[in-house]
């Protein structure tokens, strides 16, 4: 935790660094990653901003779609969380995902590319179709916690809604994402 935080606090310090009791900020958390080799790739989620439900319905299947084929490929993912109400963010790791054999919803069963103009429909079923969730390690409550949907029966201090951004630490020698090679390959 020392030298993640040095290095972190090697170029932006907004306070005291050791002990660092205020956190993170997202900037310093880039620095970190790549003072530790890797390239990081943030993405920011909006379902906080969305009112109606089915969009809400639709972020939420955003996220899933997007974090699991980096957790599914080994790396482990930083998931930064800010409920509604909280003042300060809170950072936990994604090491994995969970698993439900339920069957697929049309969500997941057809998406539309265009690739180069053309816009083709391809039928497909993505592998987050099986994955309600994911396997965190939370420094406030330890490893492998369910990291879910807030449900009627899920009292969670963080939960998928509270998802803000995601921080990929991707190794140096991987240069797209992993919706362009989705991309890619189905084209």
């Amino acid at each position: 935790p020392a030298q993640i935080t040095n290095a972190a606090t090697r170029f932006l310090i907004t306070g005291r660094t050791n002990p660092g009791r205020d956190g993170l900020h997202f900037p310093q958390m880039l620095e970190a990653v790549r003072s530790a080799g890797h390239i990081p790739l943030p993405l920011q989620f909006d379902y906080h901003e969305k009112t109606d439900a089915e969009d809400r319905r639709l972020a939420l299947l955003d996220m899933r779609r997007k974090i699991y084929p980096y957790v599914e490929s080994g790396i482990p993912t930083i998931l930064v969380l800010q409920g509604e109400e909280a003042k300060n963010a809170h950072a936990v790791l994604a090491v994995g995902h969970a698993w439900n054999a339920a069957p697929a919803t049309k969500d997941f069963v057809r998406s539309i590319y265009s690739a180069r103009g053309n816009q083709t429909t391809v039928s497909l079923l993505l592998a987050a179709t099986w994955t309600p969730g994911f396997l965190v390690h939370n420094d406030n409550t330890g490893p492998y916690q369910q990291f879910l949907p807030r449900g009627d029966d899920l009292d969670v201090e963080y939960a998928m809604e509270d998802l803000r951004f995601m921080l990929v630490p991707l190794p140096p020698d991987v240069l797209i994402t992993a919706q362009e090679a989705e991309a890619f390959a189905i084209q």
